[in-house]
């Protein structure tokens, strides 16, 4: 703008601003919010650090509590992620996931309704091509019982409805199959989960 008005450009100077600057915030409670965010997002918004960037590592070890016997969950879901490359030698291809997962709410001796607690039962791995991939996927669903819904990606389009019909016509009839479509990066998704994991 400055050179199509005929002027030298000036330099910008920029000033930070934290939310102890604000007089009017209630900076303890702000930073409570703060406190249920991804560490990422919470640099970014806290210190100003949107040079901040997620590695991948959303969750740890740390951020979960292990048990021997599982909760009484009262409905499981199995979430698919596909890969559909087996490994061959000098490479290292993507991994087809399935996370048993469920939502619980502990009771306590009176009878009132504990904190929610996100259960991860299982999680079934594999590096298959797609032969092997219809059998690995029935397999686990087979051990899962039919009561657990088995939810997969739909992509866009008729293509992602035809697959989600396949699946449920095909290796995996008689379970509940249900399609998700999901939109932008794979760590929104993750963002409010992780944050939930770390406290």
């Amino acid at each position: 703008l400055a050179r199509e008005l005929g002027r030298t450009a000036q330099g910008a100077v920029f000033v930070p601003s934290f939310a102890q600057d604000n007089p009017g915030l209630d900076v303890a409670s702000y930073r409570g919010q703060l406190l249920q965010l991804d560490p990422t997002r919470r640099e970014q918004l806290e210190h100003g650090g949107w040079d901040a960037t997620a590695s991948g590592g959303f969750f740890s070890a740390a951020s979960f509590e292990f048990v021997d016997v599982l909760p009484p969950v009262p409905r499981w879901i199995r979430s698919w992620d596909f890969a559909a490359t087996a490994p061959k030698p000098g490479t290292d291809p993507d991994w087809t996931v399935g996370g048993k997962c469920g939502l619980w709410i502990p009771r306590d001796s009176e009878g009132r309704n504990g904190k929610p607690r996100f259960v991860i039962g299982n999680i079934a791995r594999a590096r298959h091509d797609p032969a092997e991939l219809e059998g690995f996927v029935k397999g686990t669903a087979s051990l899962d019982g039919k009561r657990v819904v088995q939810l997969m990606e739909q992509e866009p389009g008729s293509a992602g409805k035809v697959v989600i019909h396949n699946w449920a016509t095909g290796p995996l009839f008689g379970w509940t199959v249900e399609g998700i479509r999901k939109t932008g990066p794979k760590d929104e998704y993750w963002r409010p989960l992780s944050g939930y994991a770390k406290h």
